[in-house]
C-alpha cells in the first residue's frame, strides 16, 4: 500500500481510538445516578462531558447540577438582555423581557442559597428553595422541554432530584 491509500484507513484508525464523550463512555456510577432521574438521557448528556462527574456521589452531581443550572440561566439571561435592545421589539415583548430578565435577576439569589444549604448540610432546604427556582425558566422559556441547549429546568430538576436521594422525605 502507498501513502495515500493507507492514510485514511490510518484516519480512520485514529478517529476511532479518540475519547467519546457520549453516554457509552461515561463511568457506571454516573449511569447508575442517572437512571433515578426522570429524564437518564438528559442526565447523561448533561452531566457526561465534566469530568467532575465521573467520580462524584450524588452530593457532588447536585453541585455540579447547580454550576451548570447557574451558567445557563446566566446565558439566558444575556440572551434576553440582548433581545431587549433590539429596535423592532413591540411594547408588549419588551415588557414580556422585562418580567423575564427581573424573574431571572431573582432566581440568581435562590440558586446561591441552594448551594449554600446543599454545601452546609441541609439538602432539604435548598431543594425546596430550586422548587421555587424552577418556576422562572418554565414561565419564561416556555417551560420544559427537550432541544439542543441544556434546558434550564431540566438542569434545575436534576440538581433537586440529586438533593432529594440525599435527603429523602
Amino acid at each position: 500500500m502507498t501513502l495515500y491509500t493507507s492514510l485514511p484507513l490510518l484516519l480512520l484508525f485514529v478517529l476511532s481510538a479518540a475519547p467519546d464523550h457520549s453516554s457509552a463512555a461515561v463511568s457506571n456510577s454516573l449511569k447508575d445516578a442517572c437512571a433515578k432521574f426522570v429524564y437518564p438521557d438528559f442526565c447523561l448528556k448533561a452531566l457526561g462531558d465534566d469530568p467532575r462527574s465521573a467520580t462524584a456521589d450524588f452530593h457532588g452531581l447536585a453541585l455540579i447540577s447547580l454550576d451548570l443550572s447557574v451558567a445557563s440561566a446566566n446565558a439566558i439571561s444575556s440572551s434576553y438582555a440582548q433581545k431587549r435592545r433590539e429596535p423592532s421589539l413591540d411594547a408588549a415583548a419588551k415588557n414580556s423581557l422585562d418580567g423575564c430578565l427581573l424573574l431571572y435577576q431573582n432566581n440568581f439569589p435562590l440558586l446561591d442559597y441552594a448551594r449554600k444549604f446543599l454545601e452546609g448540610g441541609q439538602p432539604g432546604v435548598g431543594r425546596e428553595l430550586l422548587d421555587q427556582a424552577m418556576w422562572v425558566p418554565v414561565e419564561c422559556d416556555g417551560g420544559i422541554k427537550d432541544g439542543d441547549k441544556a434546558n434550564l429546568a431540566h438542569l434545575i430538576l436534576l440538581a433537586r432530584r440529586f438533593m432529594e436521594l440525599l435527603n429523602p422525605q
